[in-house]
């Protein structure tokens, strides 16, 4: 992530103007902020931490609402919310000058400025990601892909471009249920794997040619060497987003146990394989994904033990979608049997 997410390491890219004036250069005065109309502005629920989402843009607004359709909505009601996020689009006016920003403001405060409005909106992802890693203490949060299939809850924990979001997808394109893809939540109370039902991304929609041409599916930038394409940044990869709905009507998993922990590793050039892992090497990678840990203190540890009892554990050589989601549908396959 950027600066908060570099605490997380969740894994991460914007969208369209309304002219609601010149807000977007690095001049404008906290008094222009706090008299800019607003064109959407919506409150949502994350793990019953209410986020209000408001942008200067009607179009921003609408990828926003794309990004978090799945989620509850608590406009009209008098609560205050407990986190405000702003996104501030500069207009697209013929002749601007060069370098006019869009800006993130949590609360009144600047947090984010960039000139890709798709990019934004990926970093509107990552202050929500790190104000619930800041809040939320019902649940142990993982950055790990998770899906599900007859009952059996499987977890891909790991780092960002380790294969989670491809294998999960390429997994819910074989049928799977899904939980998220780079959000792995877990009940304190249960144990069990609950849904953050955000869309999935992916850098390459190539990887999947019977989706890569859907506009139902997928929404992101234009693609480099199209017409229309925003110019590459320096440390920064453009993502496309399917939502598991588009991709499969009735996809969202119900809550489920967790029967597999698998940590992929993306090795191009290697075949891909899977090894079991001992509980000890397990717990040793899944503290590393755990990014509230430090929040729960005993509880989570006595959590992830908990996981790691209940579930077979392994590490996975990823290299090839195909290959690789076969060997998890074979072991789940041969499991249930």
């Amino acid at each position: 992530m950027t600066t908060e997410s570099s605490s997380l390491s969740f894994s991460i890219a914007g969208a369209h103007p309304m002219e609601v004036g010149t807000f977007g250069s690095r001049a404008t005065a906290l008094e222009g902020f706090e008299t800019l109309r607003w064109a959407s502005q919506d409150c949502y629920d994350f793990l019953g931490h209410r986020v209000l989402v408001r942008s200067t843009s009607v179009e921003f607004g609408i990828l926003v609402r794309r990004l978090f359709r799945s989620f509850p909505v608590h406009n009209g009601d008098d609560l205050a919310p407990d986190l405000n996020l702003s996104a501030v689009i500069a207009p697209a006016a013929e002749g601007a000058e060069p370098g006019r920003l869009h800006a993130m403001y949590r609360g009144g405060e600047r947090v984010a400025e960039t000139d890709s409005r798709w990019k934004l909106l990926r970093l509107l992802e990552w202050k929500i990601d790190a104000y619930l890693t800041e809040g939320v203490r019902d649940h142990l949060i993982l950055h790990a892909g998770a899906v599900a299939r007859g009952g059996a809850g499987i977890l891909f924990p790991g780092p960002s471009r380790s294969g989670k979001s491809s294998l999960t997808m390429a997994l819910l394109l074989q049928g799977y249920q899904y939980f998220s893809d780079e959000v792995g939540l877990v009940a304190l109370s249960d144990g069990h794997l609950q849904a953050f039902p955000r869309p999935v991304t992916c850098r390459d929609v190539e990887l999947f040619p019977d989706l890569e041409p859907r506009d139902d599916v997928w929404f992101g930038p234009v693609r480099t060497g199209s017409e229309g394409a925003e110019p590459a940044e320096s440390g920064y990869s453009p993502v496309w987003y399917g939502h598991p709905e588009d991709v499969r009507p009735g996809s969202i998993a119900d809550p489920t146990q967790i029967n597999f922990v698998i940590f992929p590793t993306l090795e191009p050039g290697a075949t891909p394989q899977l090894r079991p892992m001992s509980h000890g090497q397990a717990m040793k990678q899944l503290l590393k994904s755990a990014v509230n840990f430090p929040r729960l203190g005993e509880e989570g540890l006595h959590l992830l033990g908990r996981i790691l009892e209940e579930a077979r554990c392994y590490s996975l050589t990823a290299n090839g979608i195909e290959a690789t989601a076969k060997l998890v549908m074979d072991l789940v396959g041969v499991a249930a049997g």
